[in-house]
């Protein structure tokens, strides 16, 4: 028996090693704690990285379509030409006509109403916001088609959206033809 004795005064006895356990329990509870925090930092630097790309990824999106678009109309000399007789005298093109334009202004709102939403969920930047609403303020002010297309479709667009392109409409003016006569009619 004295032998098992000085065994248990070698280990430090029964007392002893919970003391012992107790301290390594709250080492680990003190190292998970820190984890934890670690790991919170981390995700919320991942999270601040994923914005980021969110936004550039918008940016670019937003610029590939408008450039689509834009060449579309710069390779199409008959698309050209209609936007011009449009501008002239929106009432003498064809329903096929309008339809074809139409369908491109549509495509315009669409976009520039995408942007206003991105914008307005914190995608776009301020400054890439003012640029892409300028430019998309100047074909608004300088086709005629694309008032008559806004006119017939505002309704397909949220109330929001129907504001800032109407305090745009108000802001530009009358739409004028290329020898730069106002035209009253809009």
């Amino acid at each position: 028996m004295h032998c098992i004795g000085q065994r248990r005064a070698a280990l430090g006895g029964p007392n002893e090693m919970r003391f012992s356990l107790e301290r390594w329990a709250l080492v680990a509870e003190i190292f998970g704690g820190f984890a934890v925090i670690v790991s919170v930092i981390y995700l919320a630097f991942e999270v601040s990285q994923n914005t980021l790309a969110m936004k550039s990824l918008t940016h670019q999106q937003m610029f590939d379509t408008t450039t689509a678009i834009n060449q579309s109309i710069s390779n199409d000399s008959q698309l050209a030409e209609l936007m011009a007789r449009a501008n002239e005298n929106y009432d003498e093109l064809t329903d096929g006509e309008k339809n074809q334009l139409i369908f491109l202004w549509v495509n315009w709102f669409n976009m520039w109403h995408s942007g206003y939403a991105n914008w307005k969920a914190g995608f776009f930047d301020s400054t890439a916001w003012v640029l892409w609403d300028q430019g998309m303020t100047i074909m608004l002010s300088s086709y005629r088609a694309s008032r008559e297309v806004w006119k017939a479709f505002d309704s397909a667009y949220d109330e929001g959206f129907q504001r800032h392109v109407n305090e745009r409409i108000e802001q530009i003016g009358p739409v004028k033809n290329e020898t730069g006569v106002l035209r009253d009619d809009l």
